[in-house]
This record gives structure tokens, sequence and C-alpha cells, in this order.
């Protein structure tokens, strides 16, 4: 059994799920399980995982589960009277928080280039303008597209970012 971090805080605990059953040469079968804030991958009975395999399945089912990323609100400035060591931990956290806004727009482009069916240049040029005319930020828009690929209501994005209707 593999033990993974969870994801981002307040994602809230999702039920066991069962990975979709592998095909010759594919991942095996694995239970997802997370308990005292850990996720927990357990090979399906009588199954085995090697250690590439196991993490590969680990960090992929997580993911999967565990939602969008949210970005922690944006640090501050540093205190330019502050120490160097100071200063730098200032700017690691606003360099953490810059890459976990950018994943996420990343990820609304993905979504938008496949509901659009466009290249992902065209799909950020449409994010862009419209958040844009909104008077939005790009981060904003891209967290509403993202939240909606995973099930969220798309009743605040624009028609023409929201999921195709079936």
């Amino acid at each position: 059994m593999t033990t993974v971090p969870p994801g981002p805080a307040g994602t809230p605990e999702p039920p066991a799920q069962q990975a979709a059953p592998g095909t010759p040469g594919s991942s095996p079968e694995v239970t997802l399980r997370r308990t005292d804030g850990q996720w927990h991958v357990v090979p399906a009975p009588g199954g085995e995982l090697d250690g590439d395999t196991d993490l590969i399945v680990a960090l992929t089912l997580a993911d999967l589960v565990a939602g969008p990323p949210r970005p922690a609100a944006a640090p501050g400035r540093a205190d330019p009277s502050a120490s160097e060591l100071e200063r730098l931990r200032v700017q690691v956290r606003q360099l953490e928080h810059a890459l976990a806004a950018r994943v996420l727009v990343e990820q609304a482009i993905g979504v938008l280039a496949e509901r659009l069916g466009a290249p992902p240049r065209t799909a950020f040029e449409q994010l862009r303008r419209i958040a844009r005319s909104r008077g939005q930020k790009v981060f904003d828009l891209a967290t509403a597209v993202v939240a909606s690929a995973h099930g969220a209501p798309a009743g605040d994005l624009p028609v023409e970012l929201r999921p195709p209707q079936h």
C-alpha cells in the first residue's frame, strides 16, 4: 500500500474509488482510499504493485479525486527592513503562488481546447478576451472553467465557455 499526501485543504473527502480495469500492459487495478488525511492506494485482491507503478498510480488517482488546485491567497511583499532570509522566504511563497496559479490557468486552457475543439493558443486567447470583457482576472475565470470540468455548476460561465449539453 502507498500513502500519498492529500489534495488542497478544504477538499471534501471522496468515497473510496475503484480505478477502471486495466488492459494488458497497463496499470493494475487499485482502490484509492483517503483516511487520516492521507491517500492510500491498495492493489486489487491478488494484485501487486511495483515501486514505480505504485507511485504513478497513486499520484494520478490523487490528482483526479482532489479536484482543482486552489492557490492560497497571494502573499504580501517582504518588508524592506527584513532580513535577507525572510525576504527570500517571501519570494519563495510568491513564486509558489504564481506557479499554482499558472497550473490552474493551463488546466483551464486544456479544458477549453477540448470543449472548443481548438488549439491551446486559441483557447487561451478566448479565455483572456472573455475575462477582459467581463472585467475579471484570467485566473478567476480559469478557476470557474476548471471547477466546471469537475462538476461544479457552470451557471456563472459565459455561454461560449460552458461544457456542451448532452
